[in-house]
């Protein structure tokens, strides 16, 4: 383990609790400090668009590669915290898509298939296709319905439907086809990928400081979460402007992140779950310890017992391919149970 970095050195400030707890086959946090990295907007062609999924990460990840110590701001190592647990989301939803919906949407695209774009007669035929709907209801229902008894002239009633709502009061299809023929449209329900989700994590310590610079320690380990989150007012070249007070604080730097690991000893944990990097959304200090016994503090004024909860969200989501490809022994991403 490397030794502790005075904080009157120059080069990232590293600080940890309790003071001689780490060795080589010790398990801790390392919580580092790197100065935020925009993902940015890429061009091509002339034309701007999203950076592709997963470039904002590489883009941070590259700073820090390439700009090194000069991005690493300052490392806190703390012990395991009580609870260790991870969590992953994806966002599916239910999508329904019935006949009619249907229908209509691929008879619009066959309209949009076979525009010539020279023609410049689009708008006219939607605007045609628009007014001869009722025709169109009627072939689709005739085609889906075909011999259903009773059902046959359902898109009649559709049109009715709509005349209806076109004056005061509301009345949907669905409950009017219930009503008069005891029948619901087959929604063809569908569960369906709406997207990914970003990962939040809980971390919660409790500090009883033994000594003057174990306090000293956990002033500034308490003090370098709260300075980390917080928006920057003075935003200095890399901010695209000079600083003049942010231009009289029209504009605020985004807070640095933090890159989280699970460590046992000098390398990472072989087996627990990896982070992408991170921001700290929120963070609760109770300087009274647990409460019971109220706020009880050392001579120098460090409270007893401080306990500190934070929640972290990651800057990207978790894709397939971050967990490595298994055909490759040498994939660096295989490690543990991935992210």
């Amino acid at each position: 383990m490397a030794d502790q970095k005075s904080p009157t050195r120059e080069g990232p400030k590293l600080y940890r609790y309790p003071l001689t707890f780490l060795d080589a086959q010790s398990d801790y946090m390392r919580f580092d400090v790197v100065k935020y990295v925009p993902p940015g907007i890429e061009s091509i062609s002339g034309t701007s668009i999203i950076s592709a999924p997963g470039s904002s990460q590489e883009s941070i990840g590259n700073a820090i590669n390439q700009r090194g110590k000069e991005v690493l701001q300052a490392s806190m190592m703390l012990p395991m915290p009580l609870s260790l647990q991870d969590q992953k989301k994806t966002a599916w939803e239910r999508g329904d898509l019935d006949f009619i919906t249907a229908s209509i949407g691929s008879a619009v695209q066959a309209l949009i298939n076979n525009q010539n774009p020279s023609d410049g007669n689009l708008a006219n035929q939607l605007l045609n296709f628009g007014s001869n709907a009722a025709s169109v209801f009627k072939k689709v229902g005739q085609e889906v319905a075909g011999s259903a008894a009773g059902i046959a002239d359902i898109t009649s009633e559709y049109i009715a439907n709509i005349l209806v709502n076109m004056t005061p009061g509301s009345l949907e299809f669905k409950d009017q086809l219930l009503r008069n023929r005891g029948v619901v449209i087959n929604p063809n329900a569908e569960y369906l990928f709406r997207g990914p989700s970003l990962r939040s994590f809980t971390f919660a310590y409790t500090f009883v400081p033994r000594n003057k610079k174990e306090a000293e320690q956990v002033r500034m380990i308490v003090r370098t979460f709260k300075k980390v989150m917080s928006p920057k007012a003075n935003i200095d070249e890399t901010g695209g402007m000079s600083n003049a007070n942010a231009l009289k604080r029209g504009f605020l730097g985004s807070p640095d992140v933090f890159r989280i690991q699970y460590m046992r000893g000098p390398k990472p944990h072989p087996f627990l779950n990896k982070f992408k990097y991170c921001a700290l959304t929120n963070i609760s200090v109770d300087y009274t310890g647990h409460g019971q016994e109220g706020y009880i503090s050392y001579e120098d004024g460090t409270p007893i017992c401080t306990t500190m909860a934070m929640q972290f969200t990651e800057l990207t989501p978790v894709y397939a391919e971050d967990y490595g490809d298994e055909k490759n022994s040498n994939d660096k991403n295989l490690g543990g149970v991935g992210y």
